[in-house]
């Protein structure tokens, strides 16, 4: 077996990658939580919210951008 094949013979089959992981949500994490995109970039998830909303509206809605896992679980840490 030549090295390129020995070092990812113990790799992970599941390693879909989610084409959209960025999301613009409103009240995340709440019971009224609602995703209202999901984007490739970054830069067009922030550019949806900055299009979207006024200011006031982001902290009242607490709209913001959240990254979707592979696993599909959504996170603020990016």
């Amino acid at each position: 077996m030549n090295k390129v094949a020995e070092l990812f013979k113990n790799r992970p089959t599941n390693t879909a990658r989610n084409p959209k992981p960025w999301v613009v949500i409103e009240h995340a994490g709440q019971d009224d939580e609602n995703i209202q995109g999901d984007f490739a970039t970054f830069k067009e998830a922030e550019r949806a919210l900055a299009n979207w909303y006024f200011q006031d509206e982001l902290e009242s809605l607490g709209a913001k951008i959240m990254k979707r896992n592979n696993d599909g679980t959504l996170t603020t840490e990016y």
